[in-house]
């Protein structure tokens, strides 16, 4: 006591222990036991450690633990010495305590969890032992063992006797936390996706109350989604955007609703894809909004969200309209369309989206709106737009006033489209899609002209006619046969001149009923009424050759047609009409198409006729 006194520490602590050693049971021994602990603490200070100083460097889960100095270990013996021998006093709980901290603070965590754990069981309902439950987690914390420290923590939450109500609350969120990291960690480790997704959905049953608990529920959904489970991943889906809990107010809110969207268009699930798309819609103005206001974003990090933001909401929108329209609902779908333009007008799709708009009002015959759509297209909103556009609105534009009955205005939308092509070809403007478009445009300005050529007959001055008038009369309506005849096969032969392709096909079968129709003409025009019956055969003959000139021409063209036909790859009605006709005028040729049924044994004609005649073993 002298030395202690004295602050002989170190000699003092020689001598407690001395004491102890020769009667633990002494008069003395308990109070020289705790005196030892006393100078060994003292010792320790003036060392410059103690239990109230932690390392300075940063803690790990590697991090080895240091070395005791001699007198942090002389420390550790007297408390463990003082518990041993005098277990029931109400002083070890404290000694205990003081060298299991000491223990943590030099990274002994194992030894220190020892200590801790005795604490506990000494005094559950001490302060102490709230400390050490919380320092025994804050080891296992700090070397990543999650189970262990949820397992710990859930075992702590669930000991009646330990902690006040304040630390149940902190356990049970310790045990949370530590249990998603655990589903974390396992993902990490084994990269199985829907073993993942089942373990979030279990915390959420387990731990409804979790503040995070919305992330584990947008994990398992995302997990679900990854390893091909649509219809879990869906359910879980639903929970966040619908449940009492969640819905707006989550944070997934607005991600899960697209996601959504998504889900049901991959089910083929219209009207519930259009459902959720629309309410990513409605809740995009807000959402952008947060992100312009959240001051924590720098500006990369604000024109990234934004732009993905944006795309999204575009593609809802703009998929929404797609199948709004699918659905039967073709105005509103044209609403939507015009939305899209509207938030959207630096998007891509925004001159596609134009041509929708027209084309719907063109499906639905309404054709005053659609003859407006078009030519707004190319006279406004997209003059500059490729050929290919500009010229598909021109096109669809005349054809819809000629829908509407207006013959007049939609010839002069036609020669309009017409001669600008004109201009862009002298310019350079190459053959492209649009070229077949311009070809229709001089198809359909050529058509009255041909019909009108079609119903020309050459004709006499009627009975009784002299000569003279009659050769007169004859002579007019051949030659305005022949004119008409030059002015058609001019216009057609420009629209072949295009090198398009369906409408230059047609316009090659137009040539070939142009010298069909002429041939036809020619034989079966009056023969003149003063011609004696040997002059009328020559006449006769002299037409008919001439007419023979004219078939060859039009079997001359319907070749062509057919050859065009090949190459193109296309049926239609022209190659149709083509076939027949060379069917008629070259039947040798061109025998006429028809079918054969097979039965057992069925060899076709062709095999019949030019198989040799000799007997196959």
């Amino acid at each position: 006591e002298l030395l202690y006194l004295l602050k002989k520490y170190q000699e003092a602590y020689t001598e407690y222990m001395t004491v102890v050693d020769m009667d633990p049971n002494g008069q003395h021994s308990r109070f020289c036991a705790e005196s030892a602990i006393f100078a060994a603490e003292e010792m320790v200070k003036k060392e410059g450690g103690g239990d109230s100083q932690m390392r300075k460097e940063k803690i790990a889960k590697d991090t080895p633990p240091q070395p005791l100095t001699d007198w942090e270990q002389n420390l550790i013996a007297s408390a463990k010495q003082y518990a041993t021998l005098y277990p029931s006093d109400k002083k070890v709980e404290q000694a205990i305590y003081k060298t299991a901290f000491l223990l943590y603070s030099r990274f002994h965590f194992t030894e220190a969890a020892e200590q801790f754990r005795a604490v506990i069981s000494m005094s559950p309902k001490s302060k102490n032992a709230e400390f050490s439950a919380n320092l025994i987690l804050d080891a296992l914390k700090i070397r990543e063992e999650y189970v262990a420290l949820r397992d710990t923590a859930k075992a702590f939450y669930q000991q009646e006797e330990l902690g006040s109500s304040a630390f149940k609350k902190d356990m049970h969120t310790i045990w949370s936390s530590a249990a998603f990291t655990v589903i974390e960690k396992d993902f990490e480790a084994n990269q199985d996706h829907v073993k993942t997704a089942n373990a979030y959905l279990a915390f959420y049953d387990q731990f409804p109350e979790f503040d995070k608990v919305d992330f584990a529920l947008n994990n398992a959904a995302a997990y679900y989604y990854k390893a091909n489970r649509v219809a879990d991943a869906m359910k879980v889906r639903h929970i966040l955007v619908d449940g009492e809990r969640f819905g707006p107010k989550t944070k997934f809110y607005y991600r899960q609703v697209g996601a959504l969207g998504y889900d049901y268009e991959r089910l083929a699930n219209l009207e519930e894809a259009v459902r959720f798309y629309d309410m990513l819609v409605e809740l995009y103005p807000k959402e952008r909004k947060a992100v312009v206001d959240d001051k924590d974003l720098d500006d990369e990090a604000e024109a990234e969200k934004l732009a993905a933001l944006d795309s999204q909401a575009a593609d809802a929108l703009y998929t929404s309209a797609v199948f709004t329209n699918a659905l039967g609902d073709w105005e509103a779908s044209i609403a939507k369309y015009g939305a899209f333009i509207d938030m959207f007008g630096e998007d891509e799709r925004v001159l596609d989206t134009r041509l929708r708009i027209a084309r719907l009002y063109e499906d639905h015959e309404d054709w005053g709106n659609a003859a407006d759509a078009f030519e707004a297209f190319y006279t406004k909103t997209h003059k500059d737009a490729d050929p290919a556009y500009t010229f598909f609105a021109r096109l669809h534009h005349a054809r819809a006033l000629r829908a509407k009955g207006d013959t007049s205005a939609a010839n002069k939308v036609f020669q309009s489209g017409v001669d600008a092509y004109q201009k862009a070809k002298k310019g350079g403007l190459e053959d492209g899609a649009h070229t077949e478009f311009v070809a229709e445009m001089m198809y359909r300005l050529a058509e009255p002209a041909f019909e009108d050529y079609l119903e020309l007959r050459i004709t006499g001055a009627g009975p009784g006619a002299r000569q003279r008038a009659e050769d007169k009369a004859m002579k007019a309506s051949l030659e305005a046969k022949t004119k008409a005849l030059k002015q058609v096969e001019a216009s057609f032969v420009s629209i072949l001149e295009t090198g398009a392709g369906e409408w230059g096909l047609a316009a090659v079968v137009a040539l070939g009923r142009v010298y069909e129709n002429f041939a036809e003409t020619l034989t079966s025009s009056p023969i003149p009424s003063y011609l004696t019956t040997d002059q009328a055969d020559i006449y006769r003959m002299t037409l008919e050759d001439r007419a023979y000139v004219q078939n060859e021409k039009a079997v001359e063209a319907y070749k062509l047609a057919l050859d065009k036909s090949y190459e193109l790859r296309l049926y239609n009605d022209h190659t149709a009409f083509a076939t027949r006709r060379l069917g008629e005028l070259r039947p040798d040729d061109f025998p006429g198409l028809a079918e054969e049924i097979p039965s057992a044994g069925f060899v076709s004609e062709k095999v019949r006729t030019f198989a040799p005649e000799t007997s196959l073993r």
